[in-house]
């Protein structure tokens, strides 16, 4: 929008923001900056739990006001029995799921990769 304003005041037929809110805009762009980052940050892949709980500390520094989100028992998961049944995968007791964790768990699933071996060659005899 910043780069494209003189233009858009030009056009005449367009609303633009008053001082007001663009100054609003203005002093807010940084944060909204930091905290894309941030979020790109945490889905790196190789970033550990200890690497998001330090991100999340630099979250909460910059938005104190996400603070009740980012709690031990922060009411955040849209499925708490889909959550049980990740903690039990990620630790291991996997064998423990009952049928409906597993059926919920179905979407996560990683095809296994078909091998060479098991691949059949046209021709061969």
């Amino acid at each position: 929008f910043f780069r494209i304003e003189k233009e858009l005041r030009l056009a005449g037929e367009i609303d633009v923001l008053r001082s007001a809110e663009l100054q609003c805009l203005r002093d807010f762009l940084p944060k909204l900056k930091k905290r894309n980052s941030i979020m790109i940050y945490l889905q790196l892949v190789g970033t550990t739990v200890a690497d998001a709980r330090g991100t999340f500390d630099i979250i909460l520094e910059t938005f104190p006001e996400l603070d009740q989100y980012l709690v031990q028992d922060a009411d955040i998961v849209h499925k708490p029995e889909c959550e049980v049944a990740i903690c039990k995968v990620v630790n291991g007791k996997g064998s423990e799921l009952f049928e409906y964790q597993i059926i919920l768990l179905q979407d996560f699933e990683i095809p296994k990769p078909v091998g060479l071996h098991t691949l059949v060659c046209r021709g061969s005899t």
